[in-house]
């Protein structure tokens, strides 16, 4: 177990050599330390902003800038989790916040809903550098297909969230990866929601559950995809899945011994990703202890055509 001041995971200014990295809710805090990862003595800064959860952190290559990512859970006017970038220029000392706008289109009400599911116009950013200097972010709704921003100034300003048929998705949480080889890397659950139940049906729902949040997680977060692009992200090939739910039968999974604080959140998504030393990929994920996984593939894999076994 890590010291109670320990700094945790940081990222390594390809600039100065410092370790940085942003903290807590509220207030949200910049860490910056000389030796990086075990440092109890790490300096810390509060930030004017609160609840935000961080995504990633990463030094952009086009140009002196580090860029981060947000999710906002102020729930504000009645809406949860809205992605939020912040970028520096001077090593990550000062930070200018961008809000990016929701996605459009997202409906609180679908095709065989009973009553209206949770609702999600854009969240859990996750971005990555393109060879031209463009950033591509994704985001997590509750529209059926995951949703593409773009920046060309490095993420100071934002185009228009848009959802891109390819990707089909079930308010999960999307995931981009940049390999050393330059291909892109796309994890995320291609599945639909279900339809919306009537709530006389289930008289021991709690609140939460009743008001479509929690009940959208036990449903269809149960099947992982890949896919993989070599030119930046204009064409994808693969859509292969990585892990199916070994527990997705489980009539309710708090009979399989998770934490009572966690027992919302469930299956297979939520990833995580490194590249090993011989080009595979160990992915983490899964977001309860009955699900959670690490798994290694090749990514070249995604590119197979043919299947068989013995």
């Amino acid at each position: 177990r890590a010291a109670e001041n320990d700094v945790g995971a940081m990222v390594r200014s390809p600039w100065s050599g410092d370790w940085i990295y942003f903290t807590g809710m509220d207030p949200v805090t910049l860490v910056r330390s000389k030796t990086g990862p075990g440092d109890e003595r790490a300096e810390r800064r509060p930030t004017p902003w609160k609840k935000l959860e961080l995504r990633q952190i990463l030094p952009l290559k086009s140009r002196k800038r580090w860029l981060a990512a947000f999710s906002d859970v102020t729930c504000a006017s009645g809406a949860c989790y809205r992605a939020v970038t912040a970028y520096s220029d001077d090593d990550g000392r000062t930070w200018t916040r961008t809000d990016l706008r929701p996605v459009a289109g997202v409906e609180r009400r679908s095709a065989g809903d009973r009553r209206p599911h949770w609702y999600n116009d854009g969240c859990e950013p996750t971005f990555a550098e393109l060879k031209d200097g463009t950033i591509l972010l994704c985001v997590r709704t509750s529209g059926p297909h995951a949703a593409f921003y773009r920046s060309t100034d490095g993420g100071a300003t934002w185009g228009e969230g848009r959802p891109d048929p390819a990707f089909w998705q079930a308010n999960t949480m999307p995931y981009l990866f940049r390999l050393r080889d330059g291909r892109l890397l796309f994890i995320w659950n291609n599945t639909a929601m279900l339809p919306t139940r009537d709530l006389s049906e289930y008289p021991e729902l709690s609140e939460g559950e009743r008001d479509g949040t929690w009940e959208s997680v036990f449903t269809n977060r149960d099947a992982l995809h890949a896919a993989i692009s070599e030119d930046d992200g204009k064409t994808w090939r693969g859509f292969r899945e990585v892990v199916l739910n070994e527990i997705r039968n489980a009539g309710d999974f708090r009979e399989l011994g998770n934490w009572p604080g966690e027992e919302h959140d469930k299956s297979v998504h939520q990833t995580q990703a490194l590249e090993l030393a011989d080009g595979r990929v160990l992915l983490s994920l899964g977001q309860n202890s009955s699900a959670r996984r690490l798994v290694v593939f090749d990514p070249n894999w995604l590119l197979e055509t043919v299947r068989r076994d013995d």
